[in-house]
């Protein structure tokens, strides 16, 4: 730390938290020599030790004045453990000035670190788990697909009274199929994988006295699925030059559409317009200029996966090209002008002779 003093930290829950558990994170700063009576930014930076495996609310980044000894009251930081067991190091950094943004380009005064362990305590009496199965087995499942979860939980001195799993924020209930097995069916996730290993669950066995024991694992979900789109339709096939063409679709995809984009003309792309309901829409101005209008559509999905559909209108009016057009018309009418207004003066001259 190139700052004097320190940085106390204290976890509401000591070092082991369940996943997804919530909890408190107190910090205190102390003798901060070169912080005395100025407000300093104190915080865990999301680049920082496993700071972004946690969730904060409402915020990681805090500002807290500091006395003519350099010493803060105690600050709070509401936490969110995160699924995937295992040991996870937060660590909270004194940032420089009051404006310091937070992330990995700030610097740090003083800094401070606390291990959460992420899993579930041994509590004597409580189920035992086993067999953890899943009906892809170590297969990828793919965005939209469904997926089978068992486990085999006994207790010896009660009995199992509930079993849950843990899964995208929500628990959901196992049923016992058959003697010591519990199952979810139909298990649908939401969201492709982030990580490598994939999306982490967790089941805990409840039995008659609350005693709880668990088990956990992954679920490798990936989205190779393009999106899909309908109802395309636009106004006309034929427009007159200037005029407006309306053209919306309907695009959807498990994953979400992140966005519609339109280009003509060599220009855009253009985002087109959400309206509600699946639908988006582009009003398009047809050019001055008549023949055939080509633009492209581009649907992406919040995969990154993408569909492409080349379109066209055909424009009719204003000025056209090729040999025999307006501006061939324009240039001949000028040229015949011209050669007219020359044979008038010539005749005027001749006329004028006469007078002299």
């Amino acid at each position: 730390n190139p700052g004097t003093g320190t940085v106390n930290l204290t976890s509401s829950i000591g070092s082991i938290a369940l996943p997804n558990e919530v909890f408190t994170i107190s910090a205190e700063v102390q003798s901060f020599v070169e912080g005395t009576n100025k407000n300093i930014t104190i915080g865990f930076v999301q680049t920082r030790g496993n700071n972004d495996k946690f969730s904060f609310n409402p915020t990681q980044i805090d500002g807290i004045d500091l006395d003519g000894s350099g010493n803060s009251g105690v600050i709070n930081f509401q936490v969110t453990a995160p699924l995937p067991w295992g040991n996870h190091t937060l660590t909270i950094d004194v940032l420089e000035g009051s404006e310091a943004k937070g992330d990995s380009t700030s610097f740090r005064w003083l800094s401070a670190s606390v291990n959460i362990i992420v899993g579930i305590p041994s509590v004597l009496g409580a189920p035992i788990v086993d067999n953890v199965t899943k009906s892809i087995g170590n297969n990828t499942l793919e965005l939209g697909e469904s997926l089978s979860i068992q486990i085999d939980a006994i207790d010896n001195e009660t009995s199992v009274d509930r079993v849950l799993l843990g899964f995208e924020g929500a628990n959901h209930s196992l049923f016992n199929s058959i003697g010591n097995t519990y199952i979810y069916h139909n298990l649908t996730p939401t969201t492709p994988s982030t990580a490598i290993e994939g999306t982490p669950f967790v089941i805990f066995a409840f039995d008659t006295e609350n005693k709880m024991n668990g088990a956990g694992g992954f679920i490798k979900v990936a989205d190779t699925i393009d999106p899909n789109y309908s109802n395309y339709s636009q106004s006309s096939d034929t427009v007159e030059a200037g005029d407006t063409i309306d053209i919306s679709l309907v695009a959807t995809d498990y994953a979400g559409i992140k966005g519609v984009t339109i280009t003509f003309d060599s220009t855009g792309p253009h985002q087109m317009g959400f309206i509600g309901s699946d639908t988006w829409s582009y009003e398009l101005r047809a050019p001055n200029e008549g023949g055939q209008l080509d633009y492209t559509i581009t649907i992406e999905d919040n995969s990154g996966n993408t569909v492409t559909e080349d379109y066209s209108v055909q424009v009719t009016g204003g000025i056209t090209t090729g040999a025999g057009d307006a501006k061939a018309m324009i240039f001949l009418l000028g040229s015949v002008t011209a050669v007219l207004v020359i044979s008038l003066i010539g005749i005027a001259l001749k006329k004028k002779k006469h007078f002299f």
